[in-house]
């Protein structure tokens, strides 16, 4: 009597069962893989944020001049708009000499300033030459960052998250 190896294979049950936990596996893995690229992204924009101020700041006291950080639309220029996701700008006063470009915000965040101008300028003391305003930082219409600038020209976090819509 001879007998024969028995084949090494998948039945077509263990195969179908199989490939549903690895599609499972994937479809987790890829959903908290772009939740942690989206909170790197806001700790980025937050930290890009926080050295633009302080720099600014500091650039008032070195040059003993005002200083400026504005929104930028176009090249080099400060623009109206209290919208800065499209980048901003560390001038001086007559907007001759750009010390500092900042590049445009990812597409799904937003941020806006609210203060009583545009525009945040540091004395050559170091303060700021308007009181408190605040930025807003908004991720797919929920705010993920507020922080306020102070009349000393610094920057204080107000709250990490909110449950508030933009």
């Amino acid at each position: 009597m001879t007998y024969s190896k028995p084949t090494l294979a998948f039945t077509l049950p263990e195969l179908v069962i199989s490939l549903s936990i690895i599609m499972l596996v994937v479809v987790l893995a890829t959903s908290a893989i772009s939740q942690l690229v989206a909170n790197k992204q806001t700790t980025n924009s937050i930290a890009r944020l926080q050295h633009s101020i302080w720099q600014a700041r500091t650039l008032a006291v070195k040059h003993r001049q005002t200083i400026v950080l504005c929104p930028s639309v176009i090249e080099n220029t400060c623009s109206t708009t209290t919208s800065w996701e499209q980048g901003w700008i560390v001038t001086d006063l007559n907007n001759s000499k750009v010390y500092w470009k900042e590049r445009a915000l990812p597409k799904t965040q937003k941020l806006t300033w609210r203060g009583f101008s545009k525009h945040i300028s540091f004395q050559p003391d170091g303060l700021a030459s308007i009181s408190n305003g605040h930025f807003i930082l908004c991720r797919s219409n929920n705010i993920s960052y507020q922080a306020t600038v102070n009349r000393q020209g610094r920057l204080k976090q107000i709250s990490k998250r909110s449950t508030e819509n933009c």
